[in-house]
């Protein structure tokens, strides 16, 4: 080989490098099993959770929350290229309360969540009150007025970006609306000149729900019993 022909090989073997593509997370925090999916081709993978890889746009799952650091080297063993930082969150659960469970339209209630949410970052709440309304809030506590006779099923909506975290509390039944009972009674006869009068009273009231009954007879005499044959 002349020395000329010995320059050009080695010439060929410098303007053959290897191609390395820049290395990235889709996402770099979740809720667990959070499935994490990176990219980047030509690198040797340490994701911190026990797991390695040298493939091309690998993907790893952490299974536990805590914070994580993805290591990625040129090669295994070799020099350390750059790191990216993962959290990964306990999936959070949410429970409703209300003040009062049970009354008659229109009726007003309020309501509030409690939960492990804190560590996440929440853009707020969707709520949904079983009768065809929802509303978005921004903090853990909303008033909702009833306004149709029913049971209902109340359910909030955490609204936030980070991956597997959007979850819902339901509570089923929680609301009792009750249509309003409305009074009304006949007395029989409605007036008369004799003195002492004495009448029946006809109770005509609706009352779909347990209730209780005051009669005031405007003559100093009162009842609480829901059915009068006279007075």
């Amino acid at each position: 080989m002349s020395k000329l022909q010995y320059l050009c090989f080695i010439g060929v073997l410098i303007l053959l490098p290897t191609i390395i593509v820049a290395q990235s997370a889709s996402s770099t925090e979740g809720c667990a099993p959070f499935a994490a999916q990176f990219s980047g081709t030509g690198f040797y993978w340490d994701f911190g959770n026990g797991s390695t890889s040298s493939e091309t746009d690998p993907s790893t799952v952490y299974g536990v929350a805590g914070d994580y650091t993805v290591s990625v080297y040129e090669f295994e063993n070799g020099p350390l290229v750059t790191t990216i930082a993962m959290t990964v969150y306990d999936v959070p659960t949410l429970s409703i309360q209300t003040n009062v469970d049970e009354g008659c339209v229109p009726f007003e209630v309020d309501l509030s969540y409690s939960g492990n949410t804190s560590s996440i970052p929440i853009n707020g709440v969707r709520w949904i009150f079983g009768d065809g309304t929802s509303v978005e809030a921004t903090g853990d506590r909303v008033s909702h007025t009833y306004r149709r006779a029913g049971d209902f099923t109340v359910t909030v909506e955490l609204l936030t970006d980070v991956v597997g975290c959007r979850i819902n509390g339901v509570a089923t039944d929680l609301i009792t609306a009750n249509a309003t009972p409305e009074a009304a009674f006949l007395t029989d006869p409605q007036s008369s000149c004799t003195v002492p009068l004495i009448i029946d009273v006809n109770n005509l009231t609706t009352d779909v729900l347990p209730v209780s009954y005051q009669w005031d007879f405007a003559n100093g005499n009162t009842s609480v019993v829901r059915l009068l044959t006279s007075m």
